[in-house]
C-alpha cells in the first residue's frame, strides 16, 4: 500500500470501534483521520465469498464470510476486488470500505449496481437449486412409502397433482376432471362443487347414422349457421333454428336437444363456458318428432 506498511507502523486506538487486525498482521484504526487511501487502486471486479463444503454445497446455517478486507481485516463475502496497475497487487476489500479509502467513485458504483443485479441472479440460482433438491428428496420418499405418482394410495397420502387426482374416488370432482370418468357418482360430485350444471344444448344430427355431427353455430351476414367441416376439407352449411323441419331433413339432418355438462370460466376477464361432455339426448327433436341419438360418455364405472 503506497505510504503506509502495516508492517511497520501501528496507530494508537483513538475511537470507540477499537483496532482491527490487518491482512499484513499489524493493528490499524480505520476510524483515523490521515488513513491513506488506496488512490494507486482500481476496481476490477466483484466475487461473493462464503464457505461451503466439500462439493460446493452451502454449509447449514447462515452464511459464514470467507473473504478478509484487504484495509480492514474484518470478514466479508461481498468482495470488492481492486488492483494495484503498478505493482500487480489484487486484493479484496469490503463495500464500506471502498468507499472510504479513495476509489474511483463512478467505478464503484457501476460495478455495484451491477453486483447488485448479479448478487439477485445469483441467489434466486442458489434458491431454486435448493428447492429443486429439496423437492427431490422428498419426492424419493414419498414414492419409498406411497407409491408411484398416479396410484389410489399415492392419492391416499395426500398428492393432489394431476396423475393422482385420475384415481381419486369416484365422486369427487377431481376424478371427473381429470380421470374423464362420467359415471352418475362423478357426476353428481362435478355438479354439487359448484364448478359445472347441467345445460340443454341444441346439437345437429345425421338422420342416417344418427350421430350428433361435429358442427358449429356461426354468424354470418344471413344470420346464424351451423358449418360442418368435412373430412376432404371443405365444409358443409346449414340454416340454424330454421321454422321448417324439412328445411334441414331434406338435407339429412335434424336439430335435437342433448344435455351437457358445462364448466365456466374466465379468459381476458371475460366470462366463457365450456361444454365439457353430452350426457343425455332428448327422444324427439327440436319439432317435436321421435329420435333415436347414440351417444357415448366414458366411464370405468357401471352407469
Amino acid at each position: 500500500m503506497p505510504g503506509f506498511n502495516p508492517a511497520t507502523q501501528s496507530r494508537q486506538q483513538t475511537g470507540e470501534f477499537g483496532y482491527r487486525i490487518h491482512p499484513k498482521g499489524d493493528k490499524i484504526d480505520i476510524n483515523a483521520p490521515d488513513e491513506p487511501p488506496l488512490q494507486d487502486f482500481r476496481v476490477v471486479g466483484y466475487e461473493y465469498k462464503v464457505y461451503r463444503a466439500p462439493g460446493g454445497a452451502l454449509l447449514n446455517g447462515p452464511p459464514r464470510p470467507a473473504g478478509i478486507c484487504y484495509h480492514c481485516g474484518s470478514p466479508i463475502m461481498h468482495c470488492i476486488v481492486i488492483e494495484n496497475p503498478k505493482t500487480g497487487e489484487i486484493v479484496d476489500v469490503g463495500e464500506t470500505c471502498a468507499e472510504r479509502v479513495g476509489l474511483d467513485l463512478t467505478a464503484l458504483r457501476e460495478m455495484l449496481r451491477e453486483r447488485g443485479r448479479a448478487a439477485q441472479i445469483e441467489a434466486e440460482i442458489e434458491r431454486r437449486r435448493e428447492y429443486a433438491k429439496s423437492r427431490a428428496e422428498q419426492e424419493a420418499a414419498d414414492t419409498a412409502a406411497f407409491g408411484e405418482h398416479g396410484t389410489e394410495s399415492r392419492w391416499d397420502s395426500g398428492c393432489r397433482c394431476d396423475d393422482c387426482s385420475t384415481k381419486a374416488p369416484h365422486g369427487r370432482v377431481e376424478r371427473l376432471t381429470y380421470g374423464k370418468c362420467y359415471c352418475d357418482k362423478c357426476l353428481q360430485g362435478a355438479i354439487d362443487s359448484g364448478k359445472y350444471y347441467y345445460e340443454a344444448v341444441r346439437k345437429l344430427v345425421d338422420l342416417e347414422t344418427n350421430q350428433i355431427l361435429d358442427a358449429r353455430c356461426v354468424s354470418t351476414k344471413y344470420g346464424l349457421s351451423w358449418v360442418v367441416n368435412d373430412e376432404d376439407g371443405s365444409a358443409s352449411w346449414y340454416p340454424y333454428a330454421p321454422k321448417r323441419r324439412d328445411t334441414l331433413t331434406k338435407r339429412g339432418v335434424v336439430e335435437v336437444n342433448v344435455k351437457c355438462l358445462m364448466r365456466p370460466y374466465r379468459y381476458n376477464d371475460e366470462p366463457h363456458v365450456k361444454e365439457i361432455v353430452m350426457l343425455e339426448a332428448a327422444d324427439t327433436d327440436v319439432w317435436g318428432q321421435p329420435i333415436q341419438v347414440s351417444l357415448n360418455r366414458n366411464t370405468d364405472e357401471p352407469i
